[in-house]
């Protein structure tokens, strides 16, 4: 697998913003860094520095908007042969995609790190743990997510 994507949803703006300028602070560069969230909610941050910002065609009562990767990719419509196709190119279920576009249209904003490392999506699940998102998820079987995986390796001596 050429990329581990790593999930998280945060219900704010401002956790949004948080998390995003803090992987771009630890080296995560924007073109790896991918939301989806309510058009009426759009982080500060992903117009700053993602780009492929785009309206999600779909018929829902909140509208959405994408960027990054995931603007690329939804731009036409969610339910299509190609949009499968470069789900499975990303390493990403079709349903764990539906499940957090079912989140945005809920409110929530989702990030997601396309990560080239098994290190680089530890530090962006890190970071969206203190950042304060509340369901973090990998969509690679290789990576299993525990409190300790995810805990700080000073968090002992801080007790």
């Amino acid at each position: 697998m050429s990329s581990f994507p790593v999930f998280a949803d945060v219900s704010s703006r401002l956790h949004a913003d948080i998390a995003i300028v803090r992987l771009i602070r630890a080296g995560i560069r924007p073109e790896k860094i991918s939301a989806i969230f309510p058009r009426r909610s759009a982080p500060n941050s992903v117009c700053c520095w993602l780009t492929d910002f785009h309206r999600i065609p779909i018929s829902s009562a909140l509208p959405l908007a994408a960027a990054g990767i995931f603007g690329q990719l939804w731009k036409r419509g969610i339910h299509s042969a190609a949009v499968e196709r470069k789900l499975e190119t990303l390493g990403l279920d079709p349903e764990i995609a539906n499940r957090f576009l079912e989140k945005t249209e809920g409110g929530q904003i989702v990030i997601c790190v396309h990560a080239r490392s098994e290190t680089e999506a530890v530090t962006a699940g890190r970071i969206f743990q203190r950042a304060g998102a509340e369901n973090i998820c990998c969509a690679a079987e290789e990576i299993a997510w525990t409190r300790e995986t995810l805990a700080p390796k000073w968090a002992p001596l801080a007790a």
